[in-house]
């Protein structure tokens, strides 16, 4: 008989949605433990990705010293972030001071905290910006990863 079950990540959709899972127990999960060291990995990602240097390393290798040029200057880019929880947020609050808006994606919107400039709902993730976003995704539901990229002429 379970009582009480304690996992080590976020997001515990997965086992209260379950009809396995016993009516009455508790499910605890580590929600905000993780926020700050995945957001900094994010943030790193989002960098080295903006500023083009996993190209540059394998022209590096293959001894091509060519200058790639940036498309955009990231304090000029807006940015999605999909999965506007914890983690989310604390990537939003530090990117706060490096790019123009900040748009987060929630499955539903119940609050729009102050590092972001807008908070929507997946419905409305085509229409959110117009032109060129960066994007940066903590999905578990969808892709269970973190991905981070550009998508040129999104939402023309």
């Amino acid at each position: 008989h379970l009582e009480w079950m304690q996992i080590t990540w976020s997001g515990v959709d997965y086992y209260v949605q379950s009809s396995t899972f016993p009516e009455g127990a508790v499910l605890s999960c580590a929600t905000g433990l993780y926020g700050p060291i995945i957001a900094e990995h994010m943030l790193a990602l989002t960098l080295a990705l903006s500023r083009r240097l996993p190209e540059d390393a394998v022209k590096q290798q293959q001894k091509k010293w060519e200058l790639l040029l940036h498309d955009k200057p990231l304090e000029k880019s807006n940015v999605l972030i999909l999965g506007a929880g914890d983690i989310g947020t604390t990537l939003a609050q530090w990117m706060r001071p490096m790019v123009g808006r900040i748009v987060g994606i929630r499955r539903t919107v119940w609050e729009c905290p102050p590092c972001f400039d807008r908070m929507v709902t997946m419905d409305a993730l085509e229409n959110t910006f117009p032109g060129r976003i960066m994007c940066c995704a903590v999905c578990r539901e969808r892709c269970r990863q973190i991905i981070c990229w550009t998508k040129p002429g999104f939402a023309a």
